[in-house]
């Protein structure tokens, strides 16, 4: 799914009623940013980064072939933050990684899935996320984030207690149920 970050920028200064000390209509890639802008971006950035590493990873899946036993760092599309598998074949095969990269035993063409961050967005990029990570999250943990960043500590817990609930809700298995909270009189 991708998502415009303008987009929940725009959202979540509505909410901090912001809107005057950004003016994201007008937003050129050349633009020098107000410092309520950066640190809106800051911590949308922040939020990518949280849910990809936390909750849903961003996967990637590449065929490489390591030279002498290693598949070097740089030779992944992404940095990658956590291997998932490893096949050739079609059969799981055992690797260890090292600070040079994967070591595997033979040299022949590996399937690798693995998990990365996605890196800091500017304002008119378009990010990809997970399919269950909704505008409507990204939007509660950027004005989490911001809260915090910004002194709001009553605010932020409401937005991080929001934002987590959210982000468990969509976590829960489809076919779990989920029973109603009882009160006590």
């Amino acid at each position: 799914m991708n998502i415009i970050v303008n987009n929940v920028l725009t959202k979540a200064a509505d909410i901090l009623n912001i809107t005057a000390a950004i003016d994201l209509e007008n937003v050129t890639p050349s633009d020098v940013f107000s410092a309520e802008l950066t640190l809106l971006l800051r911590c949308f950035n922040l939020t990518m980064e949280e849910i990809a590493r936390d909750y849903f990873p961003l996967l990637l899946k590449q065929n490489l072939t390591p030279v002498n036993g290693v598949i070097v760092n740089t030779a992944f599309t992404k940095p990658p933050v956590e291997i998932y598998s490893v096949k050739k074949g079609g059969e799981a095969v055992e690797y260890t990684l090292y600070p040079d990269g994967m070591h595997l035993s033979a040299n022949a063409e590996h399937e690798i899935i693995y998990g990365y961050l996605a890196g800091d967005k500017t304002i008119e990029e378009v990010v990809e996320v997970h399919p269950k990570v909704t505008e409507g999250i990204l939007v509660l943990g950027t004005l989490m984030n911001y809260c915090v960043a910004s002194g709001k500590y009553e605010d932020s817990l409401i937005y991080e207690r929001r934002f987590k609930e959210t982000l468990r809700e969509k976590l829960r298995k489809a076919g779990e149920l989920k029973l109603p909270e009882r009160r006590w009189i």
